[in-house]
């Protein structure tokens, strides 16, 4: 019986050689190539790319898959950006098989996942934006954050993440979580949360 890929077959990385972003690309795909956890479903490599965009970081469209997941040229945070998309598309076509399964959260791991992250300070100052908002831009800015694919695809780039050595995206990641409100959790803030995850995974797609 064939092995389901790892991670890292489903999207390597085609990206210019002189891109100025390609050192903390490859670090971030390095971190990837480091998760081995099967996918749970067989699945045709993506691949990953840069690309203009307006008004985006980056991108995963479940109705254009042939065209991978995408990073900005000039996404403010492009490594972690590549890990977020991976996010999604690891969401909807590895676990969900077609759909969002951080909508669904059809398992105790799941649950377990949500409330890790509901128990987090990072998401407790997202929501306490749509208390108190500093102006009416922040209240959609904090629903959006809330998403479940949102907050599984920034659960799921930190948790791969974290496990690099790589200062850049070590920067990354502090300076999104430092942001208000915070797009990325502290190292201190992510350790249920990044526990959760992995069992989530390995509950999913075999041991990670």
């Amino acid at each position: 019986m064939t092995s389901p890929p790892l991670l890292a077959e489903l999207f390597p990385l085609a990206v210019p050689p002189r891109h100025p972003h390609l050192p903390v690309l490859r670090d971030a795909f390095a971190a990837l190539e480091a998760l081995a956890w099967p996918a749970a479903r067989p699945c045709l490599p993506l691949g990953a790319r840069t690309e203009p965009m307006r008004l985006a970081n980056g991108l995963f469209d479940p109705a254009q898959q042939d065209f991978g997941v995408r990073v900005a040229d000039d996404a403010d945070y492009p490594g972690i950006t590549l890990l977020h998309e991976i996010g999604h598309a690891v969401d909807y076509l590895l676990l969900g098989g077609g759909h969002y399964a951080s909508e669904v959260r059809g398992t105790a791991a799941w649950e377990a996942w949500y409330e890790a992250c509901l128990g987090s300070a990072a998401i407790a100052q997202v929501r306490a934006h749509l208390i108190a908002p500093a102006f009416t831009a922040e209240v959609g800015f904090a629903e959006y954050l809330l998403e479940f694919p949102e907050m599984f695809a920034r659960s799921f780039a930190q948790c791969v993440a974290c496990r690099s050595s790589s200062v850049p995206l070590q920067n990354e990641l502090t300076a999104m979580a430092q942001s208000d409100p915070p797009q990325q959790w502290a190292p201190h803030d992510f350790v249920t949360l990044d526990a959760a995850l992995m069992h989530l995974l390995s509950m999913a797609g075999g041991e990670p």
